[in-house]
């Protein structure tokens, strides 16, 4: 990415490079998240009844 504001010519521009570097990172990503048992823990109780169960 750019640290500066002005390097976008639209919001547009800043959008689709969002995208492709978003992109990048998933396809480069081949590990699980750590520690995903607890993760998923708070996002049960904070979301308590709309995360499914397994």
């Amino acid at each position: 990415m750019t640290k500066t504001k002005g390097a976008f010519p639209s919001a547009e521009a800043a959008r689709k490079l969002l995208f492709l570097v978003t992109r990048e990172i998933t396809r480069k990503r081949t590990m699980p998240p750590q520690d995903w048992a607890r993760i998923r823990n708070q996002l049960a109780i904070r979301f308590a009844g709309r995360l499914p169960t397994e």
